[in-house]
């Protein structure tokens, strides 16, 4: 029945007749979509990069534990994946949950449109409320206000084109989502300097709540991205993705074999994911344990001969200390990493960036010097936090607005301009000067 069930909303909506709409939401009865059932959200896949992106300012947490994010499937729909996945443990209900979206967006547009949240928002930031509803909007459904047409309208737009199966949702879509599930919705923005932050990073409140309780059994889903970070200069973070958050308590129960241990322990630890934790290999295979050797006794003589032998042509021997194996700067980092700069006679390499607004940079080691010669350190610093803040800091300082793109056109109009007219005043004074020269009138 889906997505044509999509096609056949959406073609209701488009041509006016609510009544129509109404009634095909009502036979296909798929209010259970937005019901929760029991699930054991720890069994499901996690997400590394999205939980390294986790930011630490959250309004409040469920419980005590490590906040980890879940897979969800990047296909377009991904919020409704996210919000499925909480629901029942899998992404079934997501076609239902985009249908159930766009119904609660269109014909309650009125009050998306003038939304608290714009209101709170405006009060904490100072962005009036005109521009941070455009910025709930798609890029494409903002055009219906910059040709005149009014909040509800483009409302009522974000809902029909919401009934395209993998159609990328915005803000709006979220905010409805909430209602649907009759549950708050804690918004998660990574920790990174954006001006909208606060509108994005927020708690969003259901129209209607169940149980009169506005804020019980929050949903937490955080804008993130599919792929990997681009950690180039000058490189913004731009979320492509919508992933679901769930807390794990510290001590979770062992629910996976021997076998996959790393990934018990990492479950089982009381600390977060490094940003750069997807960057590293699998461990080796785990040791086997409890395993009978007593049907080869030969072999097991051998090696225990071969043991001893080896125990004494090695006693008195010391391993080697680590820092026996001296690491050394690379020149070659230099192109990935343009902002290094290793200092020679100090042995050591710092952050030029870092050291430009140290203010911006906090504590780091690339401020003082860091004789970490590898290149996951490098990695590591440029997707910290105080390292994207200082980036930020210092394009802010190196691009006033009139070297802003809009502003350097204008510039460039204003130069093409002056130069017509010079070229036109010089033919008047060549001109001039021509019949002076022979004594005509001008």
């Amino acid at each position: 029945m889906f997505p044509g069930a999509l096609q056949i909303f959406q073609n209701a909506l488009q041509s006016g007749d609510q009544e129509s709409a109404k009634k095909f939401i009502r036979d296909l009865n798929i209010a259970w979509a937005s019901k929760s059932v029991e699930v054991d959200l720890a069994t499901l896949s996690k997400d590394n990069l999205s939980t390294s992106l986790v930011p630490e300012d959250i309004y409040s947490q469920p419980q005590a534990g490590i906040p980890v994010a879940l897979q969800a499937t990047g296909n377009g729909n991904c919020l409704y994946n996210s919000a499925s996945l909480i629901l029942c443990g899998n992404e079934q209900r997501s076609h239902y949950l985009r249908v159930l979206v766009a119904e609660e967006l269109y014909f309650n547009a009125e009050f998306y449109a003038n939304h608290e949240i714009f209101k709170v928002t405006e009060g904490h930031s100072g962005i009036p409320e005109s521009v941070l509803f455009a910025v709930a909007l798609s890029k494409d459904r903002d055009r219906i206000l910059t040709a005149g047409g009014s909040q509800a309208d483009a409302v009522k737009a974000e809902a029909i084109a919401g009934c395209k199966d993998k159609n990328w949702s915005c803000l709006l879509h979220l905010m409805a989502l909430a209602s649907v599930l009759r549950r708050p919705i804690h918004s998660l923005y990574p920790n990174v300097q954006f001006r909208f932050r606060t509108l994005l990073h927020n708690v969003l409140k259901p129209r209607l709540s169940a149980l009169n309780d506005e804020m019980a059994n929050p949903v937490h889903i955080l804008w993130s991205r599919g792929g990997n970070l681009d950690s180039g200069p000058q490189a913004w973070y731009v979320p492509n993705h919508f992933v679901p958050v769930t807390w794990l308590p510290p001590q979770a129960p062992e629910q996976v074999p021997v076998s996959t241990t790393s990934r018990e322990a990492n479950r089982s630890g009381s600390k977060q994911g490094s940003i750069l934790s997807f960057f590293k290999s699998s461990p080796g295979a785990p040791e086997l344990k409890g395993i009978d050797n007593s049907t080869d006794q030969s072999r097991s003589k051998t090696a225990e001969k071969r043991t001893a032998k080896r125990a004494e042509l090695d006693e008195g021997k010391q391993p080697p200390p680590k820092s026996a194996v001296k690491r050394k700067f690379l020149p070659h980092w230099k192109e990935e990493f343009p902002w290094v700069v290793f200092h020679e006679n100090l042995n050591n390499m710092t952050c030029e960036i870092c050291c430009s607004v140290p203010e911006l940079a906090g504590k780091s080691d690339f401020l003082t010097g860091s004789c970490t010669f590898k290149k996951e350190t490098l990695q590591k610093h440029g997707v910290s936090g105080p390292h994207l803040r200082a980036r930020d800091g210092l394009l802010a300082k190196q691009k006033p607005l009139k070297e802003a793109p809009i502003a350097q056109s204008l510039q460039k109009g204003k130069k093409a301009v002056e130069e017509q007219n010079r070229k036109r005043n010089g033919s008047k004074n060549q001109y001039g000067i021509f019949h002076s020269k022979r004594g005509t009138p001008i």
